[in-house]
């Protein structure tokens, strides 16, 4: 247990293929839209894995199929709260821009 909270349940998964693993209160990603198909696929499995009142924490450096994943999430009617918030990156001289995504059914 850290900072008063269990030890999250994890899994890796294929994201082009749903898996068996029921839906959950929260879904969490980071820097993983770097791919079309993958974006794509990360597009269909999240509404399998996201329960009725769940939320997806997504993080991404602005990888240039964010905007697809928006819009085909959009399009499935999940809304979005987006965060810009900024990253120091040990070993380099600037920071990195980070959009962090709180996405909810709609």
């Amino acid at each position: 247990m850290k900072n008063g909270l269990p030890e999250p349940q994890t899994a890796l998964l294929n994201w082009h293929q749903t898996p068996d693993v029921g839906a959950f209160d929260l879904v969490i990603a980071a820097d993983v839209m770097y791919e079309e198909g993958s974006t794509r696929s990360l597009s269909r499995l999240v509404p399998e894995l996201l329960g009725p009142e769940g939320e997806a924490l997504f993080a991404d450096p602005g990888r240039r199929y964010e905007p697809l994943f928006r819009e085909l999430m959009q399009a499935n009617e999940f809304e979005f709260e987006t965060e810009e918030t900024k990253v120091e990156v040990e070993g380099q001289d600037r920071d990195v821009t980070v959009l962090v995504h709180r996405i909810r059914r709609g």
